[in-house]
């Protein structure tokens, strides 16, 4: 058999990333507030499974919640926060998020677009998102030369090098009252894996799919519904 050449040897590994699944980000060790949850002085370390920063009421129960009214995702920078990204193209992955939150939500809630008894708001904004360079990050795998300066980048920002990153920040508010019941600030970053090494913007998905998936597990574990809606009721939304 004929020695494979390195071209040969990449697109067989891209042709397998193809046919994976499985987590391509993992939670960054800090997240920078952005000023839209206001004052942050509320909210604690998150812990192991959770955000990074966590805000609970200390009554909060959401057991008698059975619609939830779900506030369009805004973008949000951090003063200091650099402009590689337009904000056009921000606007467009907070839509995003938002199709995604609607999708997971609406599978145990009825959506409502006014408050209602009963009825829990969200408010969601998207703080950062970053590309990864999609042909960097499979350099950074292949090269020894690339990954060890990808180490450096990472131990100095906390984001390896050439991947994703995405932030967000929710609050989660009794739609009747205003009462804020829980908030959350949580970063996320590319894995350095060959999947999605061909989408500059996979990693940022990936982390929606993880942030909606949590937003559902959050409100489960705080009494929300467990089990979904009947088919007839999950596409009503008033």
């Amino acid at each position: 058999m004929p020695p494979r050449t390195p071209a040969a040897l990449l697109a067989a590994l891209v042709l397998l990333a193809a046919c994976s699944s499985g987590p391509t980000t993992r939670q960054a060790p800090a997240a920078k507030p952005s000023g839209f949850l206001g004052d942050y002085s509320r909210l604690q370390p998150g812990g192991p499974g959770r955000a990074l920063l966590v805000y609970r009421a200390p009554d909060v129960n959401l057991a008698g919640y059975d619609k939830v009214l779900l506030d369009p995702v805004t973008v949000w920078r951090p003063p200091d926060a650099g402009g590689a990204v337009s904000h056009e193209d921000l606007q467009r992955l907070a839509d995003l998020l938002y199709g995604m939150l609607l999708s997971r939500l609406s599978t145990y809630y009825v959506m409502v677009r006014s408050p209602e008894p009963k009825t829990l708001r969200i408010r969601a904004a998207l703080t950062e998102a970053a590309p990864s360079s999609t042909t960097m990050d499979v350099v950074s795998q292949l090269g020894v030369v690339s990954r060890a300066a990808g180490d450096v980048k990472e131990m100095a920002s906390g984001t390896p090098a050439w991947v994703g990153a995405a932030s967000a920040e929710i609050e989660v508010l009794d739609a009747e009252t205003g009462k804020e019941l829980y908030a959350a600030v949580d970063r996320r970053v590319g894995e350095k894996t060959f999947t999605g090494s061909t989408d500059q913007w996979g990693d940022v998905t990936d982390t929606f799919r993880v942030w909606s998936d949590a937003v559902i597990d959050r409100l489960q574990a705080e009494g929300g519904p467990k089990r979904p809606l009947p088919w007839w009721a999950q596409p009503q939304r008033r």
